[in-house]
């Protein structure tokens, strides 16, 4: 349906124009889910190829084993420091204790890299220490599964 009408611009001059009315859609003139936009699953243009590609389609991920185990491997890295490394997966990082020769084990700290090269005082020239490593994997921000096994690693100046 269309009418004209008079405007006037800046100017002051009248010009006439036409104006068209426009039916509305019939989205405008019902109640939508309480006047929100229709989520991306429910868009038009939505296929669910992208939404596997985001991660929000697709197959759930099953939780971690909660009897894991780390496969902790000790080696010497730059300076004769010991370099822990286990591997990350989907995990947050993992916890590590160590021991100090026949010392009881202690809480040495937590990685969230797959290596971690821990700074620790070496013995004086000439002797050597045994330290002793186990890990323990962290998921979701708390200890998770179970501390692996034993890795001693010696440690010379």
């Amino acid at each position: 349906m269309e009418r004209s009408g008079v405007i006037m611009d800046r100017s002051g001059l009248k010009m006439e124009r036409s104006v068209f009315e426009i039916e509305p859609s019939r989205s405008e003139t019902e109640p939508s889910n309480s006047g929100m936009e229709p989520s991306s699953s429910e868009a038009s243009t939505y296929l669910k190829a992208d939404g596997e590609l985001l991660g929000i389609e697709g197959a759930q991920i099953a939780p971690p084993d909660p009897g894991i185990v780390p496969d902790m491997k000790v080696t010497l890295a730059t300076g004769g420091f010991p370099q822990l490394e286990v591997p990350k997966g989907q995990f947050d990082g993992f916890d590590f204790w160590m021991a100090i020769g026949s010392a009881p084990e202690q809480l040495g700290g937590f990685s969230t890299m797959r290596r971690y090269i821990q700074q620790v005082t070496l013995p004086p020239a000439g002797q050597a220490v045994i330290y002793t490593y186990r890990a323990q994997y962290r998921y979701r921000g708390a200890s998770f599964g179970q501390k692996s096994l034993p890795v001693p690693i010696t440690l010379r100046s």
